[in-house]
């Protein structure tokens, strides 16, 4: 009785080990570039997510100093027209 459980669970590996053989190294690397894309995917994520926040406070430090400038230009026109053009606050 062990002898026919020794020589099926053999005839498993064999079998087993016939099949990783017959792998092509093409297969292999499908294998790697798959699981590479699965740790790295994670990686690249957040990288896009941290140059994506800080694009977006460039923009708004940007636009933030348009404003001002924008302001101070409507309160100087404001002043020169005696209060008919421009803004009195900003």
């Amino acid at each position: 009785m062990n002898e026919s459980k020794k020589v099926g669970g053999n005839m498993k590996r064999q079998v087993r080990m016939a099949r990783q053989r017959s792998k092509t190294r093409r297969q292999f690397a499908a294998v790697y570039l798959a699981e590479g894309i699965v740790y790295l995917l994670p990686v690249f994520a957040i990288l896009t997510i941290i140059c994506l926040v800080s694009l977006a406070g460039k923009w708004d430090a940007q636009e933030a100093e348009a404003t001002v400038d924008l302001c101070q230009e409507m309160q100087t026109i404001y002043k020169q027209s005696n209060g008919e053009y421009g803004w009195p606050t900003c």
